[in-house]
């Protein structure tokens, strides 16, 4: 049987996260409704790893999972450990403004978070975190448009690839941004 949430965060894993995503968008598709790919990158983990150890790095994911799942809607969206640091959200039937005041919102939540940490030979402590952020849309235009680059009617299989492309582009173009939110803070 395959696993289907991260163990750490309790997130879904990529495989459960496409499968998701590839039925809404095939429900989309009739509904003509638009859904975000939104990709956090978890600020500095590197550095919080080296100097608390991976125990303090594990809390801060979970950390930031948490925050997120403050924000979304339980039966609708989708949240995902991408990466080691990277958490992807898919929220369905949703316009850019309310995309944006939902990153806004839950960026505000991470950086309130204060994540404990305790190292053997020291005291306790609490560390801040924050997030890059970078989102895309799949709109119904973009949704038809995948669909009838096919000549003639997709089978279910030819269908189910296409959604894949759509939602690896997306990631893809969420994951971009994302660096360009990163080297505006550090770079």
């Amino acid at each position: 049987m395959q696993l289907r949430c991260d163990p750490l965060t309790q997130a879904y894993n990529r495989q459960t996260m496409f499968d998701g995503v590839v039925r809404e968008l095939s429900r989309a598709s009739r509904t003509e409704e638009s859904m975000a790919c939104i990709m956090f990158d978890i600020d500095r983990l590197k550095p919080i790893n080296d100097m608390y150890g991976h125990a303090a790095g594990d809390e801060v994911i979970k950390s930031v999972v948490n925050s997120i799942r403050e924000h979304i809607r339980t039966h609708t969206d989708i949240v995902c450990r991408y990466g080691g640091d990277e958490i992807v959200i898919f929220l369905f039937n949703i316009n850019r403004p309310d995309v944006k005041n939902f990153i806004e919102q839950t960026c505000k939540t991470i950086v309130a978070k204060k994540v404990p940490v305790k190292q053997c030979d020291r005291p306790s402590e609490e560390i801040c975190v924050s997030a890059s952020v970078g989102f895309s849309m799949i709109t119904p235009k973009n949704i038809n448009r995948a669909l009838t680059r096919k000549s003639g009617t997709a089978s279910q299989a030819e269908q189910v690839e296409i959604f894949w492309q759509l939602i690896e582009n997306s990631i893809k173009r969420a994951d971009e941004q994302m660096y360009a939110d990163k080297k505006t803070k550090f770079f």
